[in-house]
């Protein structure tokens, strides 16, 4: 059997896309579903600042679990041995790269993390009102189920996928793009292309960062770090921050 081609494989990361989207906003909803019903009985037990950190919870598991089954599946049932390995455990080249990186973004997301909340003071209230446990299992969560899902499938399956018809540079491009453009979906969704647009621009130097450890490390594993710390910083900071400033 012949590999897909780059066109058909480009259709089915989009389709994931579109299943992993969908996910993330049906488990939010039974989240905010199954907190409703819980305020309903207890009269308003669980606040509003509570209920969108449990709806984020919610939302992020069940996306990442789409992002991980498709990349096993679309791994799975490919003729390549290269494309079925891609998800597997591969061994980490070049550990400073990975140091190298993680020191140029963490910094990057912790003052992002800081320009945001200043620019946002309902979002400081809001920090300060979640539950601590909510906020320490969001970004446990988003530092490690995240990464593993999005990078198993980003940079495991996709990047392999697209290695095999257009090289290091098509690869490193056409899954950073659809990274970006699956964390800009629900803005645009919305009709917000103002919106779509900067979070892809405040995305990119993560895109970019993972595409070269990825690239130079040879494992999806090594990007997977980066990307852990680059998200437990992302949303640890602001609560941090918050409390710092209370």
């Amino acid at each position: 059997m012949s590999l897909p081609s780059l066109s058909r494989t480009l259709l089915r990361a989009l389709l994931w896309l579109v299943v992993a989207f969908f996910a993330g906003t049906l488990g939010a909803f039974v989240v905010g579903f199954v907190c409703g019903l819980i305020n309903g009985a207890k009269i308003g037990v669980i606040s509003q600042a509570n209920l969108q950190g449990a709806t984020f919870i919610g939302a992020l598991i069940c996306a990442a679990f789409a992002f991980e089954r498709g990349a096993r599946r679309e791994a799975g049932r490919s003729p390549d041995d290269r494309i079925r390995a891609s998800v597997e455990r591969r061994p980490i080249r070049r550990w400073p790269v990975i140091a190298l990186a993680a020191i140029l973004l963490t910094p990057f997301a912790i003052f992002l993390a800081v320009a945001l909340a200043r620019l946002s003071p309902e979002m400081q209230q809001a920090n300060l009102a979640t539950n601590p446990v909510l906020l320490a299992l969001a970004a446990i969560l988003a530092a490690t189920v995240t990464p593993f899902a999005e990078e198993t499938f980003f940079r495991g399956w996709l990047w392999t996928a697209l290695w095999l018809r257009t090289g290091v540079v098509g690869a490193a491009f056409l899954s950073g793009f659809l990274f970006l453009f699956a964390h800009a979906t629900e803005a645009l969704l919305r009709g917000q292309l103002a919106g779509a647009g900067a979070r892809a621009l405040i995305l990119l130097p993560l895109a970019i960062g993972l595409s070269i450890v990825r690239a130079l490390c040879g494992s999806p594993r090594a990007s997977m770090i980066v990307h852990g710390l680059y998200n437990f910083a992302v949303v640890a900071a602001p609560p941090l921050i918050a409390l710092w400033g209370a």
